[in-house]
């Protein structure tokens, strides 16, 4: 699995693709957590972040919940809604 081609389908504005994608990175989140949470910092479109956002909560690694708490205090409205 190349996360980095991953990530990219993640953001992708195709719903199959970005579902593909999602549904692959979800059982593999805790080993990817670092390209992901990269990701995330480097995205710029909201709706897009949140996805990554949305991947990381599905990891056991409870050190992310102040990553997810900084992004609730968001003025971008795709990320908290």
């Amino acid at each position: 699995m190349n996360i980095k081609s991953m990530i990219q389908d993640v953001c992708s504005d195709d719903a199959m693709t970005y579902e593909d994608a999602f549904h692959q990175i979800i059982p593999r989140v805790d080993r990817f957590k670092n390209d992901l949470l990269t990701a995330m910092r480097q995205q710029k479109d909201g709706k897009k972040r949140a996805r990554l956002i949305e991947l990381l909560a599905h990891s056991k690694d409870e050190s992310l919940i102040e990553v997810f708490k900084q992004e609730l205090e968001s003025e971008e409205f795709d990320v908290i809604s």
